[in-house]
């Protein structure tokens, strides 16, 4: 967690210096640009985290997926990350439709890290979901 945290703060400073310096808003694929070249940067002794990086600009809708290295992949409509990723994934790939709306999207995630926690020991704690759209960003409690 202190890895992402740190990687959170150095991205937040420098996208905040390149707003500035371009007097305009980042797109997403410039932030996980961003992203992955700090990641790259520090592969000798790479941050522990995979992360996913979401959001909304004027383009629509992207979701992206960076490993410790810096790689970067452009997801379409959904993505899993962590040690349970290869279950949750399967899950996800099954069930998943195009026009899916925000509340079978939840039920849905929920499903997938159900699946994960019961074949995953390293899967657990509370579930939040985060739902990115063109009104911004909230989280979403799952209830147990």
């Amino acid at each position: 967690m202190a890895d992402c945290q740190q990687i959170i703060r150095n991205l937040s400073a420098l996208i905040e210096l390149r707003m500035l310096d371009l007097n305009r808003e980042l797109t997403v694929k410039s932030i996980s640009q961003l992203t992955s070249v700090i990641l790259f940067q520090n592969r000798m002794f790479p941050y522990m985290s995979m992360l996913l990086l979401g959001g909304f600009d004027k383009e629509g809708p992207h979701l992206y997926t960076l490993d410790p290295f810096g790689s970067l992949l452009e997801e379409k409509g959904f993505a899993s990350v962590g040690s349970g990723s290869v279950v949750g994934i399967g899950v996800l790939e099954s069930n998943y439709k195009k026009n899916i709306t925000v509340a079978e999207g939840i039920a849905l995630v929920k499903r997938a890290i159900d699946a994960a926690r019961k074949r995953d020991t390293a899967s657990g704690g509370p579930i939040q979901v985060a739902v990115i759209d063109k009104d911004g960003l909230r989280f979403e409690e799952i209830k147990e």
